[in-house]
Parts: structure tokens; sequence; C-alpha cells
């Protein structure tokens, strides 16, 4: 099967429909935690397929930087969290070493419509990261979240830096 990219609000109707026909139909929690496509202004994002209820930790994703090369500053950006409503203590690293802070608990409501937490709608984070000042080439983007239960790496990518 190919796969198709839908985006706008031909996409958002087709993800309603299927979270409402997955709800409705009484869909087991592991078809509901297969996957989830969000399109975030008309360009598609992933929802990360673990549930949190079965895993029994955070969940979360690194959505921007979308492609794979950065420079100079660029927005980060992506979601974390705990389905029992804990509060998570978010950090960026780069390389293992923690970047400047980044704003939690931005609206996500597309994540929200996949995923229940306590913690819902506000399960977004934010950095603005210079890329400027970090040596070109290769490098391993990760996010981790520390809760009751420990630290957890939720979400890494490789970006190269040019």
């Amino acid at each position: 099967m190919q796969d198709r990219i839908v985006k706008g609000e031909k996409a958002m109707r087709i993800l309603k429909a299927l979270a409402l026909r997955m709800m409705v139909g009484g869909a087991s929690k592991a078809g509901m935690a297969l996957f989830a496509l969000v399109v975030v202004n008309a360009v598609a994002s992933r929802v990360d397929a673990a549930d949190p209820k079965e895993v029994g930790a955070p969940v979360g994703f690194i959505d921007e930087p979308r492609g794979d090369v950065v420079r100079g500053q660029t927005r980060v950006m992506g979601w974390a969290l705990d389905a029992k409503g804990k509060a998570l203590k978010m950090r960026l690293l780069l390389d293992g070493k923690p970047l400047q802070g980044l704003e939690y608990n931005q609206k996500r409501e597309d994540v929200c419509a996949v995923h229940a937490s306590a913690l819902c709608p506000k399960v977004g984070f934010e950095a603005s990261v210079d890329f400027a000042k970090v040596a070109k080439g290769s490098h391993k983007l990760s996010l981790e979240a520390t809760g009751k239960g420990g630290t957890v790496n939720l979400a890494e990518r490789t970006i190269r830096v040019e």
C-alpha cells in the first residue's frame, strides 16, 4: 500500500471521523494506540504510537524541526505527557548535554484528542535554539522527562547543523 499525505481541512475531517469511529466502535486500547496522524497548520505531524496508559510511563515527540537540517535560531517544539497527570520536568538535550530551558504547558489539543491526560491540553513545549553556536555536522537532539518514576528519554532525532 502506498502512503498518501493528506493536508488541511480534509485531513482534519478524516482524523475526526476516524477517532469517532474508533470510540463508538469500541476499538481495543491496542487498536486505538496504533497511530494517529495529526495535521497542524496544514502540515502532517506525527503523534506518538505509544498509549501512556498501557506503557505506564510518560510519552512524547519532537515535532519540530521537521527536517534534519538546522541552522541559526531554530524553533524546537513537540509534546510530552503522563497519562496519570503527574507533573513532568522536561529537558531538551543536544548530544546528551542540556540546552536552555524550554517552555512547557503549551496547548496541544491535537495530542489530547488521542492521548488522555489530566495535564491536557497543556502538554506542548517550545524552545528557541541558537544552532549557530553549535559545531557543524551531525548531532542528536533528544527530549527527556523526569517524573516520580525516574527519567525517561521520550524522543530523539538526528539533525545536521549547517
